[in-house]
């Protein structure tokens, strides 16, 4: 796991200056020095190669001291970072470029794809500019999926997943797609939703001279059914409903869906 995955951390504002900045793959790339080895951090608003997030702690990769200099830090380490996103982000164009799977729990179908949605939301941020409309774009649709098709909605088949709690989930998932149609437009105005923690990064960062370009989403046609594949339920610990997969047979061809993939 990436150090700002262990964070959380997206672009933090820091008491320390920026000391030094790289130049990676022709981007800017800041270094800081803390006591735990320094740190990398945006500077702009862009691709940072180094990081999906616009962070990247160097606690331990070059000791724990706090005197790390910039000269400590070579090329070849950079170039190492960014080719670890670079396979990091292949991956998941790759997914979402496959069909989702289609699960006999609908609970599951719908937090398997919303995963999906926000990693590909915040990835995009700092991503370089043809990655970020794929990935963008491939959120989109399945944020559109997941709007459309209820077999990729929650239903309240566990404790921990009450009506209310499906409802709201639902909700969120919708209020994503209007903002990646903001995005889309070039709309980085407002202020990003507190879970977007990539885009809470960004939007610290000076706006870009002349804007974010516009980019075109995916269309979306309605149609009966998305002839997805439907892989064997695994048996889980939590209680299920009995009755949840006969209603799902009997609703689901009725159910207009969207032709995403």
């Amino acid at each position: 796991m990436s150090p700002e995955a262990e964070t959380g951390r997206a672009a933090p504002r820091h008491e320390n200056p920026v000391a030094h900045v790289f130049s990676v793959r022709g981007r800017p790339v800041g270094f800081r020095r803390t006591r735990w080895g320094g740190e990398l951090v945006a500077v702009e608003r862009g691709s940072f190669p180094v990081s999906s997030t616009g962070y990247r702690s160097l606690a331990g990769a070059f000791g724990f001291r706090e005197n790390v200099q910039a000269a400590d830090i070579p090329p070849e380490y950079l170039e190492s970072l960014a080719a670890e996103q670079d396979k990091e982000r292949r991956m998941l164009l790759a997914r979402l470029q496959r069909r989702p799977e289609l699960g006999r729990d609908r609970l599951g179908n719908f937090i398997s794809a919303s995963m999906d949605v926000e990693k590909a939301l915040n990835d995009g941020f700092f991503a370089p500019e043809r990655d970020r409309t794929a990935l963008w774009g491939g959120a989109y649709r399945l944020v559109c999926l997941i709007d459309a098709d209820t077999r990729f909605q929650p239903e309240p088949n566990d404790a921990a997943w009450t009506p209310e709690q499906c409802a709201r989930g639902l909700a969120g998932q919708r209020e994503l797609r209007g903002w990646i149609e903001r995005l889309a437009r070039g709309d980085f105005v407002r202020p990003p939703l507190t879970r977007l923690y990539c885009a809470q990064g960004y939007f610290e960062l000076p706006p870009k001279t002349g804007g974010e370009p516009p980019f075109a989403l995916p269309s979306v046609t309605a149609e009966f059914s998305l002839d997805l594949p439907v892989v064997p339920a695994i048996p889980a610990s939590r209680p299920k409903n009995p009755a949840t997969a006969v209603a799902e047979s009997s609703t689901n061809s009725a159910s207009a869906q969207m032709s995403l993939f």
